[in-house]
């Protein structure tokens, strides 16, 4: 029975592994949508646009994942998105 539960939890959207999953989608999603063009380096910037190319929708987490996690904690979604943004802005800045 444990064996069964263990899989239908891992196919439940909302399990604790799927969210987990999602944050950290998102933190380097969006960490390496902006260090793409805001790399010193075109190596740094190569790397980074190709990570961001494997985050996109459906080659790391499945599209209809994303959608209903994006959906169910869409305020902290927004909340996160701006803060790794600004930071990664704010580390590559020109002095």
């Amino acid at each position: 029975m444990d064996y069964l539960s263990s899989l239908i939890d891992g196919l439940n959207p909302l399990s604790r592994g799927n969210i987990l999953l999602y944050w950290f989608w998102l933190m380097v999603y969006s960490a390496t949508f902006v260090l793409a063009w805001r790399g010193r380096r075109a190596m740094t910037r190569f790397l980074c646009f190709f990570l961001n190319q494997i985050m996109q929708l459906g080659l790391f987490m499945s599209w209809s994942l994303t959608t209903v996690l994006m959906a169910t904690f869409w305020l902290p979604t927004l909340l996160l998105s701006v803060a790794v943004i600004g930071t990664t802005f704010y580390i590559t800045r020109e002095d």
